[in-house]
């Protein structure tokens, strides 16, 4: 049970701290305090991310746990295909945004971080494709391996990306005001027949 709640406990330092960094407030310390560090900001960040995701799910593997039901054919098949649309529909997405941004390399050349609204190709159809491809992924992997540690760590993750949804909208609207609350009224956010705004 201990276990349970250390990994809980991992997953929400760890959304705590991404959501702090992701922040307006800390970007801008960085850029008024530390003008030059700012430039590695996005790429260190990344980083973090990634090696934070790693590192807890690597901690997960050394825990027990047990399957919560039996996998068969159907399940296995399922997942494949669930996690492979998810890698699909984050690649496809990739198509949309600058990649050199995303990951912080563009800022490490002295470039500054712009942001360009879009709608074209899959961001016709749901607003934040990164965080479907997502979803679909991690879902096909706890179909994968249904064990009370995944569906913990599943549940964990997609509540974070709801409420990091939010916090993301949020910001897009002060960047892009009118243009991006129309967006919002014709295009779901993560599902493409979902519910709008």
């Amino acid at each position: 049970m201990d276990s349970y709640i250390g990994l809980v406990l991992f997953w929400i330092l760890y959304f705590i701290i991404h959501s702090l960094f992701a922040s307006n407030f800390i970007k801008n310390l960085f850029k008024r305090y530390w003008p030059e560090v700012f430039r590695y900001y996005r790429f260190i960040y990344i980083f973090f991310a990634l090696t934070g995701v790693v590192y807890i799910l690597f901690f997960q593997l050394s825990l027990k746990s047990f399957h919560l039901f039996e996998i068969n054919i159907f399940s296995t098949f399922l997942s494949i295909a669930m996690a492979s649309l998810g890698i699909m529909v984050i690649i496809e997405a990739f198509r949309y945004y600058d990649a050199k941004e995303f990951f912080g390399f563009k800022q490490l050349s002295g470039k500054s971080e712009e942001q360009n609204f879009q709608r074209n190709g899959i961001l016709n159809y749901v607003r934040h494709p990164i965080y479907s491809g997502t979803v679909l992924l991690i879902f096909g992997y706890f179909l994968f391996s249904p064990t009370l540690l995944n569906i913990i760590t599943v549940s964990c993750m997609i509540l974070y990306i709801l409420i990091g949804l939010r916090i993301e909208e949020r910001k897009l609207i002060k960047v892009f005001g009118d243009k991006y609350i129309q967006y919002k009224e014709e295009v779901p956010e993560l599902i493409p027949w979902g519910k709008r705004k």
